[in-house]
Order: structure tokens, then C-alpha cells, then sequence
């Protein structure tokens, strides 16, 4: 197994999660999306465009706003923040984007067929939808922005745990991944929708969940947005068969 670089927090958090639920719907199968590991891929996650600290001032903001109504004494620092955190977000375009993320509805994958199985192909579409009622008309975002972008690769992973003396060893490594789409999308609309084609190669391992060691299937999603939605990262872990 050739070892990759996924030391980090993030990565050890994408190969944690086992294959998401599929939930059937007119189009297909559609992979749930599961708001609670993609919150945890956020605010652990690769730091791209200093989200976490943006997320750490709201937060402040938040916790001074209570504070201020039990003890007088946080009254200064609940202006300061306020005041603070208020700047950032009109002048700072990272404190923006930390917020324009949550005012997109989940990215969905939708499979033609599921599970797939080593050697098969099909046939998946990717769409993302603007919330009706969100903060981005604060920013007069009432559609996608033209010269969009969209890359998406296919990622297959090892995961193994291992006793070592009173310690529970855990690595990772990346078996395979290449990118299997990449292309603009079109914008001028409450949503943007593609389609792309995947196969599973057929010297690959299926899908493998056991107590010590896991293999996973993942695509990674990649959605460039111009201005203020800026980059959107999603991981989703899917099944496949033998």
C-alpha cells in the first residue's frame, strides 16, 4: 500500500466516516448528505481561505452577546467583538465566505444505478441549489455567478488500525484517485447541474468494512464559484460491490 499524505486532521476525518445512506428520488439514487461530517470537515478541515478563523470570531461574537446579558463586566468586550466582528465581515471577503457557504443548500450526487461494482460504469449528476430565505441577498447574490467551475475526483482508501503496545494505532493511505471531471459550469440560475461519467477500474478493491481495517470508495468535489461563494470542498464516501 503506498503510503500518501494523510497525516493531517481533515484527511483522517474524510477516512473515518463510512459510505453514506443512499435515499431513492426521481432521478436515481441520491447519497444523503450527512450535515454533521461535513460540519466537522469544515471546522477541522484544510484551512482554505482562513475559514477557521472566521468561524472562531462569529463564535466570540455569540458567546460575548451571552455573556452580556449575565455580567455587566463583558459589556466592553461584547462591543469590541461586535463591533469587531461586524467590520470583518463587510471589509474581510474570507469572513464573507465563511458565511455564503452556509446559505448553499448540500451539493447532491445522484447515481443512475447503486451500488455500482468493480468494473462498472455510470452515469452521476451533481447539482447545488441556492437557499430561498439566506443571508446571500445581504451580499445581492440571487443566482450562481458565470465562470463557475467544477472538478470532481474518484479517490479509493485504506484505513488500518493496529495495536501497539497500549496504544491504538491508526493510518491511512490513498490506494488510488484521479480526476475524473473537470469543467466550467453554467451560471446565471438558483442552481448549477452537470453530469459526468465514472468507472470503477477492475483491478481495484471493492468496498470493505471491517473492525481493524476499512477500504473506501470517496468522491472528492471541488466547485469554484467566483466573488464572494468562493471554493466549496465536499467529500462523500460511497459503496462499492464486488
Amino acid at each position: 500500500m503506498t503510503k500518501s499524505p494523510l497525516g493531517k486532521t481533515a484527511n483522517e476525518l474524510i477516512h473515518s466516516f463510512p459510505p453514506l445512506e443512499i435515499e431513492p428520488v426521481l432521478e436515481g439514487y441520491q447519497l444523503r448528505f450527512d450535515p454533521y461530517r461535513q460540519m466537522i470537515l469544515f471546522c477541522v478541515g484544510s484551512g482554505e481561505r482562513g475559514s477557521i478563523s472566521s468561524f472562531l470570531i462569529i463564535s466570540a461574537v455569540i458567546l460575548a452577546a451571552l455573556f452580556y446579558l449575565l455580567w455587566a463586566i463583558f459589556i466592553p468586550v461584547a462591543i469590541f467583538l461586535g463591533v469587531y466582528g461586524g467590520l470583518k465581515l463587510i471589509f474581510d471577503p474570507q469572513t464573507r465566505y465563511f458565511v455564503t457557504r452556509f446559505a448553499l443548500e448540500p451539493t447532491e450526487i445522484i447515481f443512475s444505478h447503486y451500488p455500482l461494482r468493480v468494473g462498472e460504469n455510470d452515469r452521476l449528476m451533481f447539482r447545488r441549489k441556492l437557499k430561498d430565505q439566506t443571508c446571500l441577498s445581504w451580499f445581492n447574490i440571487k443566482e450562481f455567478p458565470e465562470n463557475s467551475y467544477l472538478k470532481i475526483s474518484l479517490i479509493c482508501a485504506e484505513r488500518i488500525s493496529y495495536t501497539q503496545g497500549t496504544d491504538i494505532m491508526r493510518e491511512a493511505a490513498t490506494v488510488y484517485e484521479e480526476r475524473i471531471y473537470s469543467h466550467s459550469l453554467i451560471g446565471r440560475d438558483r442552481q448549477v447541474k452537470s453530469y459526468f461519467d465514472l468507472h470503477i477500474p477492475e483491478q481495484l478493491p471493492p468496498s470493505f468494512e471491517g473492525k481493524t481495517n476499512q477500504i473506501r470508495w470517496l468522491l472528492k468535489i471541488e466547485e469554484t464559484y467566483p466573488n464572494v461563494i468562493g471554493q466549496q470542498i465536499t467529500y462523500l464516501t460511497f459503496a462499492v460491490d464486488p
